[in-house]
């Protein structure tokens, strides 16, 4: 009895991280507005849909060209720098979106470097000549482009290096061009795979706040963040979240759709493709791609906000922030990857309440940080009304924002655990039961070894999300908390974006060690696939 309760705890916890949705939808359905939300729908609430749906369609696009032609190039051509490509074009997941829109918006900005130096070039004046400036829709859309593209890289990538090697070796036999192959063979068996990964990418820019509102886009999470703060009216505030996380469900089911289209077309048995050895031009001019996006979505933004950081010095509370963000982090993601372990091991067990929990765990992946920072606030309020001091709930504000983090990236770390021990038969856990393994054995002597590669993954994945995400964190903050992402967020929204450079570039710092670790992770986990799958005589495996 005592072991079923232990094995059910983190199902119970995975639950109860998500009853903040449910406590948005009833705050939103029950509560009184006094006609906030009529005269909200009467004003923005056109602009915003237009606005969200506009961005999410270049968004879609831009992430799907770049992604898939990535991954094409990496899985079918050899060119100077390929193995190191391979695994670094994932790295621009270490800057957040808004650390681009930052540096970029000051950079191409009528009083910037770029336009100030062409200006003392050519004697013109402002009016005079046409610059492209990174601002508005267009802009919002080419930075989640560059700073997006690694959900469908990743994908595509494992799509072209395990569906039909051999299909696309045949049709380069029958004639067909490098261009040819592409379009009638690697993408038509990629799209379910693209569309997963594009998917991913437009929930995560519906989710976004800091970019949209720094380049000056009103998209729903703007809308709902100026609803709570600016305005003061929390329950029109929740009827936009309602909204939000219906689109943003929509697009799981899709993500989830596609991804299970694309199973069809994985072939455990098929080999890697041959790499096609190109001309000496050809080849640099792979790399040259290669290398102009990593320039422009990683190298460019944070080049330039080290030069702002070394001009001005330290913001102040960086140090503070520094210490808070990690320790932050850290937790949270110990807590999230044990939870989401749990859930997993006992879901291989066969616990039916484990595999529910699982399954509505996906509702949380698609809530954006406002949403679920929202919801939390809602249940808080509801609570606060039965307890006599409510000084307990002011001394618990870390803890909420970490119940926002679970709710948030909760279904992510998990699904990295189990991800890894179904890679593995469940007769191991038939054959420790024969030998005489209890449940709680099997745990620690066959699903944690099993799991460890996939623990340390989510574990990274949910420390590079926390530290990243910012509506959530500014909203359930405790007071005189901030984070580095709160602090570079404050700075540039009073247009300081010298002081905003350093907690800026210090979440790309402390970001990139984690990603490059995934991404090595995830490079070697490919190789083990590949040496594990048949290759035919005379092919080169990738």
């Amino acid at each position: 009895m005592v072991t079923k309760a232990l094995r059910s705890l983190p199902a119970w916890v995975g639950l109860l991280a998500l009853t903040p949705l449910a406590a948005l939808a009833i705050g939103a359905l029950t509560g009184d507005d006094g006609g906030a939300t009529r005269a909200l729908a009467a004003t923005r609430l056109i602009d915003m849909t237009t606005s969200s749906m506009l961005l999410v369609f270049g968004a879609t696009l831009g992430v799907s060209c770049i992604g898939a032609g990535l991954a094409w190039l990496v899985c079918n051509y050899r060119f100077p720098g390929r193995g190191w490509f391979d695994w670094v074009l994932m790295l621009p997941l270490a800057a957040p979106s808004y650390v681009l829109a930052y540096a970029y918006l000051d950079l191409t900005q009528a009083a910037g470097p770029l336009q100030s130096a062409l200006r003392d070039a050519t004697g013109w004046r402002v009016g005079d000549y046409l610059f492209p400036e990174v601002v508005g829709l267009p802009g919002a859309i080419l930075i989640f482009s560059l700073c997006l593209y690694p959900y469908v890289y990743a994908l595509a990538r494992s799509a072209f290096n395990g569906s039909g090697g051999q299909t696309r070796d045949a049709a380069r036999l029958l004639g067909c061009t490098g261009a040819a192959v592409f379009w009638r063979v690697g993408l038509p068996m990629a799209r379910p795979a693209v569309a997963a990964g594009a998917a991913l990418a437009a929930m995560e820019t519906l989710a976004d706040y800091g970019a949209v509102a720094h380049l000056g886009v009103s998209t729903y999470t703007v809308g709902i963040m100026r609803a709570w703060s600016s305005a003061g009216e929390p329950i029109a505030a929740a009827r936009l979240a309602v909204v939000l996380v219906v689109i943003c469900l929509a697009l799981l089911w899709i993500e989830r759709a596609a991804r299970g289209r694309g199973e069809r077309f994985a072939d455990a048995a098929s080999s890697p493709p041959s790499l096609i050895q190109l001309s000496p031009v050809r080849a640099w001019v792979c790399s040259g791609l290669c290398l102009l996006v990593l320039t422009l979505a990683l190298v460019v933004p944070t080049a330039y906000l080290l030069s702002i950081s070394l001009d001005a010095g330290p913001s102040r509370g960086l140090t503070d922030a520094v210490v808070r963000t990690l320790l932050l982090a850290i937790t949270a993601a110990v807590i999230l990857t044990l939870v989401g372990f749990g859930i997993a091991s006992a879901t291989r067990s066969g616990s039916p309440m484990a595999r529910a929990t699982q399954q509505l765990m996906s509702a949380g992946y698609a809530t954006p940080g406002a949403a679920a920072a929202l919801g939390i606030l809602m249940l808080v309020g509801a609570v606060s009304t039965l307890l006599p001091d409510t000084s307990i709930i002011v001394a618990a504000g870390p803890a909420l924002l970490i119940a926002a983090y679970q709710c948030r990236f909760g279904s992510a770390a998990q699904g990295s655990v189990a991800a890894a021990l179904s890679r593995h038969p469940s007769v191991l856990d038939e054959a420790a039961r024969t030998l005489g393994c209890s449940e709680t054995s099997l745990i620690g002597r066959v699903h944690w070894p099993l799991a460890r590669t996939g623990l340390l993954t989510g574990a990274l994945l949910a420390f590079v999300e926390v530290v990243k995400e910012q509506p959530a964190t500014i909203i359930l903050r405790p007071f005189d908390f901030d984070t580095l992402a709160v602090l570079a967020h404050g700075y540039a929204s009073e247009e300081r974006l010298a002081q905003a450079a350093s907690p800026a570039l210090a979440i790309v710092l402390v970001c990139a060690p984690a990603m490059i670790a995934v991404a090595w992770l995830t490079r070697q986990r490919s190789l083990e696939a590949s040496a594990n799958r048949p290759t035919p005589v005379g092919a080169v495996p990738v």
